[in-house]
């Protein structure tokens, strides 16, 4: 499979200077010399720094359509998200969509490919590669792919029911989300070498950590976030929010790890998924636990800042 209707989109970003208790009222905080990435709507991320917050934009129109999850390469280079590009009646959502890849230095979108939907990217540390979940058609056409961002070639792994995708810190492993359907879902290491699939645990949002020693993933009560090794011992939970008989809460979104591999960001939402969520952060050695915002927006990526 190769790349098809490559596109360079210019300036899409609009740069404020901001201070942190503004970044702090606009639903974002600030971490001392790290770079945040946030989800802010439905159309627009927000990478938030000590001293500057960036907001970017899908290039082409997209209010109501289908948007991926979205992930930031280390340094916050490059980022990678899955958007529509242009219409197109013939495919699910009535648009085509691609993948597309963020230089934060360029401020340009790069797109690649042509799909129905795209559901989930995860950009490979040094920026050279992005997996990611999509349907090239309607029905059952879900592939797990891969794209080289040098050569704009899209390569097939996998023809699976994948929801969400992490990558081990050596690219030679991806942590799969495989949907269910009406089972539980679970989560499955693929091996970049051999192209095969293993069970690790039922489970969902996995994220790899920096380290590479656990894969941090949330139950299907959405109440508990896991820590599990790769070969699939040590499972256990690092935090858990059930048992509230009035203003229960769940988690939703991949946990996020932070640059030394030592915390993680945990995105709580207040009763649904529709409600407003609270950040925190949960020190996963000793579990003390830091409420870093109240109400505010999802938070999908740390990052060290680039001196």
């Amino acid at each position: 499979m190769t790349a098809k209707n490559f596109f360079v989109y210019p300036l899409a970003l609009i740069l404020l200077a901001v201070t942190f208790s503004q970044a702090k009222g606009s639903g974002t905080f600030s971490v001392p010399d790290s770079v945040l990435l946030f989800h802010a709507t439905d159309s627009t991320l927000k990478l938030v720094a000590t001293d500057h917050l960036e907001t970017l934009s899908v290039p082409v129109g997209s209010r109501n359509r289908p948007l991926a999850t979205a992930s930031m390469g280390p340094g916050a280079r490059s980022i990678s998200w899955g958007f529509p590009v242009a219409d197109d009646l013939s495919k699910t959502w009535k648009v085509r969509c691609a993948v597309g890849v963020y230089s934060v230095s360029e401020k340009k979108w790069r797109t690649y490919g042509d799909f129905s939907q795209i559901h989930a990217t995860a950009i490979l540390g040094d920026g050279s590669k992005v997996a990611f979940i999509a349907d090239e058609t309607e029905g059952n056409s879900r592939r797990l792919l891969l794209l080289d961002t040098d050569t704009g070639k899209i390569t097939e792994l996998a023809h699976v029911a994948a929801v969400l995708v992490s990558w081990s810190p050596d690219g030679g492993r991806l942590a799969v989300e495989i949907s269910g359907g009406e089972k539980a879902a679970t989560i499955a290491i693929f091996d970049m070498r051999s192209r095969s699939t293993h069970k690790l645990v039922e489970g969902n949002w996995p994220a790899w950590s920096p380290s590479g020693d656990w894969i941090a993933y949330v139950d299907h009560s959405n109440e508990k976030v896991h820590l599990i090794r790769p070969d699939g011992t040590g499972d256990r939970v690092l935090k858990d929010v059930g048992g509230h008989v009035f203003g229960y809460r769940i988690f939703g979104g991949q946990p996020v790890w932070s640059p030394d591999g030592k915390k993680l960001l945990l995105n709580e939402y207040k009763g649904d998924w529709d409600s407003s969520l609270d950040v925190m952060m949960v020190d996963i050695n000793t579990g003390r636990t830091t409420q870093l915002s109240k109400n505010g927006e999802e938070v999908i990526g740390w990052t060290t800042q680039q001196k």
